[in-house]
């Protein structure tokens, strides 16, 4: 309801209490398109979901829940290497926070590459993507393993490696598959395992390539394969590759098709995910790139399919606007299974890209409100109480979930995962302590109800979050209007002293982000 009605506004352009018109610094998304992904949406990322409290072996009825999402199970994420949070003149702090609040998943830059790693023959370091992965993992942020090998040209492959015979060659990418394989292994959730594997460089064709040419071997791709799936027969195995789908002449998605296809002719071979570069440039069209990725979708069914480093260099006017068209757009389609940026954040920019979210010192812009605002709409947080038979349902999006039961003067927590599938999926929360659910006094989170711009909204928040809540209004093009000190179950409505038009709303602690809305204020 808050998204339509901020179409609304947006596409009658209300008048103002001064008479003024409500400009926005962006282009309109059409209410249809949002109405008619938000029907798939629905439907594709959503699951029924029935959570059965006990206690001892009783059923708990009438006992207050809240459950909370911590993450989508559909892949939102970004690259980022592991130098600039060592660099002196970087907030490294800042930095961390700043990719916490806005992705889920890490592509490192380079620190994972056979170049990166063995710049020595047969001496491998992996202390960079090591530092990067254990960040990850204090986070819980997954990790996609990029690249085994790198393809498109020799400037990817270690100095050393180019002075090797065809035959020492592939004894050292046999050494590169050992060693990375196994080091890793259980570490990342994906592996780009071959990288760019029909371009060479300047954008042209070339199949199959570097690699086979340094090697010898016209198999070279089926044979890094399979002898990566003896080493981790586990982990989701991805190809990756450029113009695919963005807006040129020379897209190679015929070429990129044909050669999985050859890949996989060899029936011991699989590749779980089809990597679909998205560096857009200044051209964005939704007509264009939904038609390659069916293309691609039609030609490999059963594939899941990625958007593996998205950046783009558009109009700042219009870029928000076209990266929730990007987001729902994918989020919509039910081949699709991750979206991950490249170029995220203004201070590191391999090109001069405008999809960053974020400045230099990390303050959000207009991009970094959008991503965060549709990526809230894909969250699922409720409250209410446990039914006479101890049960709790709800409708979810697909991730992981925290549950808090409160019982006495006690809150008992513990996380679940909804999965996608069919039916309803049951999930038992034993509320007794020593069964590893974590208890805490009731003076941890409790839920509130309030008032925002006549909009009823509900939240968690701990006692220190109700003593330290602030209100942030905004213009539509990202003027700070005024920041209000907000008393829960004060009964006043905290905008109501607020300069009339269209607002952005945000309710924020020292911190973190609450909520974020939009709504067109009278007053």
């Amino acid at each position: 309801m808050r998204r339509k009605l901020f179409q609304v506004i947006l596409a009658g352009c209300l008048l103002t209490a001064g008479g003024g018109m409500c400009t926005a610094s962006f282009a309109e998304l059409s209410p249809g398109f949002i109405d008619s992904t938000n029907a798939v949406i629905d439907t594709l990322r959503k699951r029924e979901c029935t959570l059965t409290v006990q206690s001892r072996g009783e059923l708990l009825p009438g006992k207050e829940i809240v459950i909370r999402q911590l993450r989508n199970h559909f892949g939102f994420g970004a690259a980022t290497p592991k130098k600039p949070f060592f660099m002196e003149e970087i907030d490294s702090a800042a930095l961390g926070k700043a990719f916490r609040t806005y992705f889920e998943w890490v592509t490192p830059e380079n620190e994972m590459k056979w170049k990166y790693t063995d710049e020595m023959d047969d001496y491998q370091n992996y202390e960079d993507a090591d530092w990067l992965i254990d960040w990850c993992t204090a986070n819980d942020i997954k990790v996609r393993g990029h690249s085994l090998f790198w393809n498109e040209h020799e400037g990817w492959i270690p100095d050393w490696s180019k002075e090797l015979d065809t035959s020492l060659f592939k004894a050292a990418m046999k050494r590169r598959i050992t060693g990375a394989m196994t080091h890793f292994k259980g570490k990342v959730a994906h592996w780009d395992i071959i990288n760019e594997i029909v371009h060479r460089d300047s954008g042209y064709i070339a199949v199959p390539g570097m690699l086979a040419n340094r090697s010898g071997d016209t198999t070279v791709f089926q044979w890094i394969f399979k002898e990566a799936r003896k080493i981790d027969p586990e982990v989701k195995m991805a190809v990756n590759e450029y113009n695919i789908i963005v807006n040129q002449q020379w897209s190679a998605a015929k070429e990129y098709i044909t050669e999985i296809k050859h890949i996989e002719s060899d029936d011991s071979v699989r590749i779980d995910i089809v990597g679909l570069e998205g560096h857009f440039g200044e051209e964005m069209e939704r007509s264009i790139y939904l038609e390659r990725i069916d293309t691609v979708a039609n030609a490999l069914p059963g594939k899941e399919l990625w958007l593996t480093e998205v950046d783009f260099s558009i109009d700042t006017l219009v870029r928000a606007e076209k990266m929730e068209e990007l987001m729902r757009s994918c989020f919509a389609h039910p081949r699709i299974g991750g979206l991950l940026l490249w170029v995220w954040w203004e201070g590191n920019r391999w090109r001069p890209y405008t999809s960053f979210l974020v400045d230099s010192n990390f303050t959000e812009n207009e991009l970094g409100a959008r991503w965060r605002e549709v990526r809230n709409e894909w969250r699922t947080n409720i409250g209410g109480t446990t039914s006479a038979e101890g049960t709790f349902g709800f409708r979810g999006f697909h991730g992981k979930y925290e549950v808090s039961v409160y019982i006495a003067d006690s809150v008992f927590t513990d996380t679940f995962y909804l999965d996608p599938g069919e039916g309803v999926l049951g999930v038992e929360v034993t509320c007794d302590t020593g069964t590893g659910i974590a208890a805490q006094k009731r003076g941890g989170f409790h839920t509130v109800f309030f008032r925002l711009n006549g909009k009823p909204i509900q939240m968690a928040l701990s006692s220190a979050d109700e003593r330290r809540l602030f209100l942030f209004t905004y213009s539509m093009t990202g003027r700070l209007l005024s920041k209000t000190p907000l008393r829960i179950g004060s009964g006043i409505d905290p905008v109501s002293h607020c300069s009339a038009g269209c607002r952005i709303f945000r309710i924020n602690t020292a911190d973190r982000t609450l909520y974020t809305g939009m709504g067109l204020q009278l007053r």
